[in-house]
C-alpha cells in the first residue's frame, strides 16, 4: 500500500501543485499600501471586493491598526455594495500614506454670490492665510461659509466676516484693516473655490495660528492642521 509518508514512496514532485496553488493564492489576496496610495475610496472598494479581502487579512497585510473599521463604496447605491469604511476621527494620521479618501463636508455650492462678496472673501483669505499652503486658504473660506450656514453665526458672508462677540470682530483683519487690503488672484481662486463646495476643514467653525495661546481656542475639537493654522469646531 503507498504511504504518503514513507521515505520510499514519497515523491516531491507530487506536492508541487499545492505549493504553487499556495504561493498564488497568497500573491492575489495580499495587497500592499503602495498599490492603493492615492486611490479614492471607491477604487479601494473595487480592489477590495476583486480580491475578497477580509478585514482580518487587510489589517495583517498592511501592518494598519484597528481604526479601520468599514470600507463603504463612494458610489451612490454604496448602502447595497458594503464592505469596510475608515473610522474618519482617527484614521488620517495614522494611515493617510496608505489610503487616501477624499472628503468634502460642505457638499452644497454657495448660489448667486455678487462681486462684492466674493471680493470680500478674497480679501478675508488674503489676510488671514497668506504665505500658507492653498489648500489652508481655501478652508479659511469655507469657515466663513460653514458659519454662514450655521444657526450660531449670521447668515451672509458679510455679516459673518463683521461680526463682533462682546465688542470685539471675530475676524483680526477686521479689527486692524487688514480686510481692506487688495485680494490676490489666489486669494480670489481660494474664496470661489470654496464657494463651488470645497471644504478642507471638513466643517470647522475656527481657525487658529498653531502658536497661539489662547486656551479658549485650544479646547475645540480640531479638525485639522493645514500648514500653521489649525482648524476647529
Amino acid at each position: 500500500m503507498y504511504n504518503p509518508l514513507d521515505s520510499k514512496s514519497f515523491k516531491p514532485f507530487i506536492l508541487l501543485p499545492l505549493l504553487f496553488t499556495i504561493i498564488f493564492l497568497h500573491c492575489s489576496i495580499k495587497v500592499s499600501a503602495s498599490n492603493i496610495n492615492k486611490n479614492t475610496s471607491h477604487s479601494i472598494y473595487l480592489n477590495f471586493r476583486k480580491h475578497t479581502i477580509s478585514l482580518r487579512l487587510l489589517k495583517m497585510n498592511n501592518k494598519l491598526d484597528n481604526r479601520i473599521t468599514k470600507l463603504t463604496n463612494s458610489n451612490k447605491d454604496s448602502s447595497k455594495k458594503t464592505l469596510y469604511s475608515i473610522d474618519k476621527n482617527n484614521y488620517t494620521k495614522k494611515i493617510s500614506r496608505s489610503i487616501t479618501v477624499k472628503k468634502s463636508i460642505n457638499k452644497n455650492p454657495v448660489k448667486n454670490t455678487d462681486t462684492s462678496n466674493l471680493d470680500l472673501l478674497a480679501r478675508l483669505v488674503k489676510a488671514e492665510a497668506e504665505g500658507q499652503p492653498y489648500k489652508a486658504q481655501v478652508a479659511v473660506a469655507a469657515v466663513v461659509l460653514n458659519r454662514m450656514k450655521s444657526s450660531k453665526f449670521p447668515n451672509s458672508i458679510k455679516s459673518v466676516i463683521y461680526d463682533k462677540s462682546d465688542g470685539h470682530y471675530q475676524f483680526t483683519p477686521t479689527a486692524n484693516g487688514f480686510i481692506n487690503k487688495k485680494s490676490s488672484s489666489i486669494s480670489l481662486k481660494a474664496a470661489k473655490e470654496a464657494l463651488q463646495g470645497s471644504d478642507p476643514s471638513n466643517g470647522a467653525l475656527y481657525y487658529f495660528d498653531d502658536s497661539t495661546k489662547n486656551k479658549w481656542l485650544l479646547k475645540k475639537p480640531k479638525s485639522i492642521k493645514i500648514g500653521n493654522m489649525i482648524f476647529a469646531y
